[in-house]
């Protein structure tokens, strides 16, 4: 029920696959960018750029939280 959402991002291509800047060129990328595709419509995103890896809190606990879903697949 959401119609608006704040993306916070540090890895540029998270809003340039999805603004088309960049082209998503493997299945993961593609499958990002088609969700966001279908979801946009419906919700508002509001793209936040953060600094990476210098001490954010919560890009931080992101950056972990990334490396561990990797290591598990």
């Amino acid at each position: 029920g959401y119609k608006k959402v704040k993306m916070h991002y540090d890895y540029e291509g998270l809003k340039s696959w999805t603004t088309g800047e960049w082209k998503a060129k493997n299945e993961p990328t593609r499958k990002y960018r088609d969700l966001l595709d279908e979801l946009s419509p419906n919700i508002s995103i509001e793209w936040v750029k953060v600094k990476s890896h210098v001490g954010d809190t919560f890009n931080e606990i992101a950056d972990k939280l990334a490396k561990k879903a990797v290591e598990e697949c």
